[in-house]
């Protein structure tokens, strides 16, 4: 057909379904060649997408520097096309893989600067996630008192949302709080 924009964004979603089934190799390729065709096209902020999606993937195979990388590239590209939402997206998972990375002042700074896009545009979806890795950090960090209201505020936000996935995982990060302080 001739539709590099279409075919690449066909890759991006076949990235976000394998990434969803834990294929994280297959992800990373679907990923990487979406990015590719949304540079050769100049589409900026798709092109942040599949690079969440590969740095994504990246984490999820334990390759957390590369992970870092790409999550840094994404999060230029999401500013420079003003998405707001990409932005809060990508700072979020870019504190998971500085929290892999032993970065737990660098996860602590992301995971704020992620709460603060989500509060000021609105995304009340993305909080309580937020909320959990930040919590999360303050943990590793040891200032449980900080810890502990980010991950009450998650849980009432994944509470009020009806999220249970995300409500579950807090409640884990509030044992491991629990159980380190």
């Amino acid at each position: 057909i001739g539709d590099r924009s279409g075919e690449a964004m066909l890759l991006n979603n076949m990235g976000d379904a394998s990434l969803e089934m834990g294929e994280y190799h297959q992800a990373g390729q679907y990923a990487a060649q979406a990015a590719r065709i949304f540079e050769d096209v100049n589409e900026t902020v798709s092109r942040g997408s599949a690079l969440i999606n590969r740095a994504e993937a990246c984490r999820g195979l334990g390759q957390f520097q590369l992970a870092r990388d790409l999550a840094l590239q994404a999060l230029a590209l999401l500013r420079a096309g003003h998405h707001r939402h990409g932005e809060a997206v990508v700072l979020d998972n870019l504190s998971m893989v500085e929290l892999a990375l032993g970065q737990a002042e660098q996860a602590e700074a992301s995971a704020l600067a992620a709460w603060q896009v989500a509060q000021q545009s609105g995304l009340k979806a993305l909080q309580a996630g937020i909320l959990r890795n930040l919590g999360r950090a303050q943990t590793a960090l040891r200032r449980w008192p900080l810890a502990r209201q980010s991950l009450l505020q998650a849980a009432e936000i994944a509470q009020e949302l009806a999220a249970p996935l995300v409500l579950l995982e807090v409640r884990a990060a509030q044992a491991e709080l629990a159980w380190m302080a």
